[in-house]
């Protein structure tokens, strides 16, 4: 960004400082086997993401955004957040803190989405191999 003039590289900084790193990868047959829909599926994949970051790992793997919060990373409302998550928990695909209320994703989502997310990654490797 050296080239760029002083006025624009602080547009461009400020900019960037707005913007979310949301965003979901859908393995549809693993969605479809589960019934989710597309709205399901992406909350309990930004709360599988968040729950492992760096902050999140430090209060042991929970996810502690807030309702609205995720709503607003998904465009969606805090209600259809609240239908998302409690259809999750009732599919033992999230579990929630009693104490916090955190979140988090369960073994099962892990088997049968990160598992067959990671099969797909070494299949597509193997093939260009």
């Amino acid at each position: 960004m050296e080239h760029i003039k002083p006025v624009l590289k602080k547009q461009i900084e400020k900019y960037q400082e707005g913007l979310r790193a949301t965003y979901t990868t859908i393995i549809h047959q693993a969605r479809e086997e589960l019934g989710l829909s597309l709205i399901e599926y992406s909350v309990a994949d930004i709360i599988h993401h968040l729950s492992g970051a760096p902050k999140s790992r430090a209060l042991g793997g929970w996810c502690y955004a807030s309702k609205k919060t995720l709503g607003d990373d998904l465009g969606l409302s805090k209600r259809t957040i609240e239908r998302a998550i409690n259809k999750l928990i009732d599919l033992g695909l999230l579990k929630k803190d009693p104490d916090t209320k955190y979140l988090t994703t369960t073994e099962l989502w892990y088997e049968k989405i990160e598992i067959y997310k990671a099969r797909i990654l070494k299949r597509g490797q193997t093939s260009r191999t």
